[in-house]
């Protein structure tokens, strides 16, 4: 039984890879400007949020040796619950 006020919530999941080889990266920064913000090491270059409905920016920092070589950020609208 669903628990009263409770908001409905959706898994969005993805990978983050090397564009010219598709290589999986590791350890690659992942954040969503949700409130609060969530962030997290995607070690193997995989990464899932929990989110509430509504318009959210996903970036992706890729480091080597404290150089950020790689980032990307990407818009994603949430209309319900269910994975995207």
């Amino acid at each position: 039984m669903p628990l009263a006020g409770a908001e409905s919530m959706a898994t969005i999941h993805g990978a983050i890879y090397e564009w010219d080889t598709f290589e999986p990266l590791e350890n690659v920064i992942v954040e969503v400007n949700s409130t609060p913000p969530q962030s997290m090491l995607a070690k193997y270059g995989i990464y899932s949020f929990n989110l509430a409905p509504g318009n959210y920016l996903i970036s992706a920092s890729y480091y080597r040796n404290s150089t950020l070589v790689h980032f990307t950020e990407e818009e994603i609208l949430i209309t319900g619950d269910g994975d995207y």
